[in-house]
Parts: C-alpha cells; sequence; structure tokens
C-alpha cells in the first residue's frame, strides 16, 4: 500500500508556495456540486485540502480537450 501512495503522491502537483504569483477566485457552487467534489478528494491520496482539490480538478478540466470554438452568434431578427 505504501508503493500505492507513494505513485499517486507522485502524479499530484506541488502545492502553492508562498512566492508563487497567484490571484483568487471566488466559485459558487450547487450542493450536488460541493458533495461531488468532497467524494474525488476523499478518493484521493494523498487527500488535497479544497483548495488544492479545486486547482487540481481545474488543471485536469482544462488539459482535458481543446476548448471549443467560440463562434459570435447569428444576429435575430427583430421582430414587433
Amino acid at each position: 500500500m505504501g508503493v500505492a501512495r507513494s505513485q499517486a503522491a507522485a502524479t499530484l502537483p506541488p502545492k502553492l508556495s508562498n512566492d508563487s504569483p497567484s490571484g483568487r477566485i471566488n466559485v459558487i457552487a450547487t450542493e450536488d456540486l460541493l458533495q461531488r467534489i468532497e467524494e474525488w478528494r476523499a478518493a484521493q491520496r494523498p487527500i488535497p485540502n479544497k483548495s488544492e482539490a479545486a486547482r487540481l480538478l481545474i488543471e485536469r478540466g482544462l488539459n482535458a480537450s481543446p476548448a471549443p470554438s467560440r463562434k459570435p452568434k447569428p444576429p435575430t431578427p427583430d421582430t414587433p
């Protein structure tokens, strides 16, 4: 079990250090999303704190697939 934990820890990015350039974001989430995040955290070894879990999940999501192209919406005709 010690090997599995060390391998899992090796895949996690390092936590932000005090001198890392960083910014804050606030996120409002549904209870369902919060519960899913907590379940994901509990399955990780070592268990990340909530901020680290949010960073990890955001990084994974951004790295998972390229961003969709944003096409401008066609103008809608004015109807009286």
